[in-house]
Order: structure tokens, then C-alpha cells, then sequence
């Protein structure tokens, strides 16, 4: 059992290491706010914008599956500083020279390394923080990083509209290098996790992840909320362009889009640990399926986009919890094996909410994507009502040695 002062440094450690992403969120923030205008910007049509964010995602995807040898076995300090280290480099090149192509290559590079931060600095962070505040703390810092999107997307509208597109690749870049850095600094204590072997094994540490129920409820609400993101962040950008408002408009709309974020996250994160997360699935799903259909009917962007801001009060019902969900049922020598496959949630969530309104868009009217973003939010919302509803204590998860002995390869 830990003792109150080595739960205090842990949980400091933790808080400290959520500041870090505070600066990678910002990052995040203005990347996505320019996205979508710096691919227009080319000529490209919105279908083609939506397969080329899925296609990175896909990246994402496999990259996520295949590092999970890596990061067990590579000390997840020198991971993270590695891939801090990629994205300042790359997104400082791409100051220096607007190339469509150019601009897709470094990105591919960007994305394998952020998948690998990814996982290693959540990971870095659940290690550091004690099971009794793991909701707490994940709220914090889920709190924290809001407030980093609702800062980012002002710092790339202003130096947008000031300085021109590029120079906010160069700001990208600063807020990386400042990441760097404070994670440099900061002493993180990593878990000694014995392995009789590494998990080389893609397709069983795939077979054992989806044979437990608790692990599959956790991803499908993961990557549900993330569908709901791709058309915040993707196709609501395209419709503000396409509808003749200024580009300001996009970081305003993301700015205001946070603040219901930062107001209730930090909350439903500690009443996780009463109310279950069953509750706050169902309610979050419910009402963003409401809301996506009711926007199906409306023919006015400013009332869309007050009601879509809105809205991210019943996305911050699922977004605060969703890690903590995982992390619950996991044990700890498992999280290097286990979390490389939940968090590609995030990137099989985001293919479905970029190519099927993608898709749509061959087709249909734009108002079309509301539609097919309402009816996924309502099959969530059907998939979380068969959650169990189980508050702590909670059961534990067997390995996958507990499962089965996989023999050593000669």
C-alpha cells in the first residue's frame, strides 16, 4: 500500500504531467483549426478533404496495433520525448515550404509518432496517479486540456488572419518544443512490469482484448464519442466555408465548442464513482442523437452552430470518463499490450464519422451528414444500455498469460 506522501508525489506527478499536454493540446487545437482550411486551400473538394483525414486515421490505426512490442519494451520517457521531438521538427519544416504533397509526407511521419506519445504518455500518466483518484485526476486533466482548445483555436484564428496560414505551423511547432522540455524536467516514476515475453502477437493480443466485455464496452463508447468529433471538427468547419463566413468563425465556433467541456468535466469525473458510467453513457449518446437529428431540419449556420456548441455538454458526459472506464479493468503489466488497441477507438471512430458522411456527400445535401451522425449517435446509445452497471469495487481482467502460455518463438 502506498503511503499518503508517495501518493502525494504520484498525484502531483500526475498533475504535472497533464500541464505537458496542456501544451500538446494547443498544438492539437490550432492543427485542427487550420486543417481543414489549409487542404481547401488546394482545391479539394469536401469529399476528398474527409477521405484524406480518414486515410490518416487508418495510419493511426496500424500504427497503434504494431507498436505495442515497442512500447514494452522501450522505456515510454524516451518514447515520449522521441515523438515531441518528430512533431516540433516536422511542423517547423512545414513552416518553411507549402507543398500539398510535402505537407502529407511530414504529416504521415507526425502521425506514427503521435500514436506512439499517445499511448506512452497515457500510460506514463495512469501509472503515476493511485486507483482511489484515477477519476479525479483524469477529470482534472481532462479539464486542463479544454481549456487548451479553447485557447488554440484563438492563437490560430489570430495568427491566421495576422501573419498568414504558415506562421501557426510555427507556433505548432513552439507549443511542441515547450512539451518537450517540461516533460524533460519532469521526474516520472516508471512501473517495473514483469513479462514473461514481449506481446509480439498482434492477432492474439487482438482475440484476448475483445474476449473480455468490459474492454469491448469501453471501446465502443470511445470511439463513439470520437464520431461525434469528426463532424465538430471536420465537416462543421466545411459548412461554415461553404456557407460564406469568415474563417474566424471555425476557431470562435471551437473556442465557444470547449467551454461546456471545461464547466462539466471535472464534475462527471468525480461522480463517476457514484453514478456509475453507465448513466452518463446513455444520457451523452441519447441527447447528441437529438440533437444531430434536430439540426437535420434546420437551414440557418448560426443556430447550428449554437445548438452544436451546446451539444458539447452531452459530449462532456462520455469524454472524461472513457479512459477511466479502461483503465479500471485492467491490470497494470497489461496497459502496454491493452492500451495501444483501446486507443485505436480513436481512429476506427473517426474513419466511421469521416467516410460514411464522406460517403454521403457523393450523394446527398451537406445537411445529410447530421442525419448519418444522429443515426450512429442513437446505435451508441442502444450499445451503452446493455453496460452493466458496476460501481467500485471493480473485478479485475486476467492477463493474457492467465488465459494461455504463449511459447517462446526459437
Amino acid at each position: 500500500m502506498l503511503t499518503q506522501s508517495h501518493t502525494g508525489t504520484r498525484v502531483n506527478t500526475s498533475t504535472r504531467l497533464a500541464f505537458v499536454r496542456f501544451f500538446i493540446s494547443l498544438a492539437l487545437a490550432a492543427t485542427n483549426t487550420i486543417w481543414v482550411i489549409y487542404l481547401f486551400g488546394f482545391s479539394l473538394s469536401d469529399s476528398t478533404i474527409g477521405f484524406i483525414s480518414a486515410f490518416f486515421l487508418a495510419i493511426s490505426l496500424i500504427a497503434s496495433i504494431l507498436i505495442v512490442p515497442v512500447i514494452e519494451k522501450v522505456s515510454l520517457r524516451k518514447l515520449v520525448i522521441s515523438s515531441l521531438l518528430v512533431g516540433s521538427v516536422g511542423y517547423a519544416t512545414i513552416f518553411f515550404y507549402q507543398n500539398l504533397y510535402f505537407f502529407l509526407i511530414i504529416s504521415f511521419i507526425i502521425t506514427i509518432a503521435a500514436t506512439i506519445r499517445v499511448s506512452a504518455l497515457d500510460i506514463c500518466f495512469r501509472d503515476n496517479t493511485t486507483n482511489d483518484t484515477l477519476n479525479k485526476q483524469i477529470g482534472l486533466l481532462y479539464t486542463i486540456l479544454n481549456v487548451a482548445w479553447l485557447v488554440g483555436p484563438l492563437v490560430a484564428g489570430f495568427f491566421l488572419l495576422e501573419f498568414g496560414m504558415q506562421t501557426v505551423f510555427l507556433f505548432v511547432a513552439l507549443f511542441y518544443a515547450i512539451s518537450l522540455f517540461l516533460f524533460s524536467v519532469i521526474k516520472t516514476e516508471e512501473k517495473v512490469k514483469k513479462r514473461e515475453i514481449l506481446d509480439k502477437h498482434i492477432l492474439l493480443n487482438i482475440k484476448y482484448y475483445l474476449k473480455e466485455k468490459k474492454l469491448r464496452e469501453s471501446y465502443v463508447m470511445s470511439a463513439g464519442l470520437q464520431v461525434w468529433w469528426s463532424l465538430v471538427y471536420i465537416y462543421v468547419p466545411l459548412f461554415i466555408i461553404n456557407n460564406g463566413l469568415n474563417a474566424a468563425v471555425i476557431s470562435i465556433f471551437f473556442t465557444i465548442a470547449v467551454i461546456p467541456l471545461i464547466i462539466s468535466e471535472y464534475k462527471i469525473g468525480q461522480l463517476a464513482d457514484t453514478k456509475g458510467y453507465k448513466f452518463f453513457f446513455e444520457r451523452g449518446f441519447l441527447l447528441l442523437a437529438i440533437t444531430a437529428i434536430i439540426l437535420f431540419f434546420l437551414n440557418n449556420i448560426y443556430v447550428e452552430l449554437t445548438i452544436l456548441a451546446f451539444a458539447s455538454f452531452f459530449a462532456a458526459c462520455i469524454e472524461p470518463i472513457q479512459d477511466s472506464f479502461f483503465f479500471k479493468y485492467v491490470k497494470n503489466q497489461d496497459e502496454e499490450k491493452y492500451y495501444p488497441l483501446f486507443s485505436t477507438a480513436v481512429d476506427i471512430g473517426g474513419i466511421i464519422g469521416k467516410v460514411l458522411p464522406a460517403i454521403g456527400l457523393l450523394f446527398l445535401p451537406a445537411n445529410y451528414v447530421y442525419l448519418i451522425i444522429g443515426a450512429l449517435m442513437f446505435i451508441f446509445f442502444l450499445y451503452s444500455r446493455k453496460i452493466k452497471e458496476v460501481l467500485l469495487p471493480f473485478r479485475r481482467i486476467p492477463s493474457i498469460l492467465d488465459y494461455k502460455k504463449i511459447p517462446k518463438r526459437s
